[in-house]
């Protein structure tokens, strides 16, 4: 809650109480390569950043067909068990927040590099 006294010059006062609520930041990074060697660096592709309950993540090859599908998990590069190769693949990542639930939908490019 905050509260704001003002008091004018003659002495009066007056005071006015109002609650803020304070919410999480929505905001998300959805990087556009990785690079599934092992290393231990960047090996999965997934999307970052605050405010997010949940996501289901999609990956598409180049003809547009569904390679990977997953809920709050990253892709790691494979498709069957065999790692894909190097390419331009296309993500859908539908998200929602935490804040009010909305959903926000977001399509773009991942190169895969080994």
């Amino acid at each position: 809650m905050i509260t704001l006294v003002v008091t004018t010059e003659f002495g009066c006062k007056d005071t006015i109480s109002k609650i803020v609520e304070v919410r999480d930041e929505f905001l998300i990074f959805i990087p556009n390569a990785f690079t599934p060697n092992g290393d231990g660096n960047n090996d999965n592709f997934r999307p970052k950043g605050l405010g997010i309950k949940t996501y289901v993540l999609s990956i598409f090859d180049r003809w547009g067909n569904l390679i990977f599908q997953s809920g709050d998990k990253g892709w790691d590069g494979t498709y069957k068990g065999n790692l894909c190769q190097d390419d331009i693949y296309v993500y859908k990542i539908i998200v929602i927040d935490n804040n009010n639930n909305l959903k926000h939908e977001k399509t773009g490019h991942v190169s895969l590099l080994k």
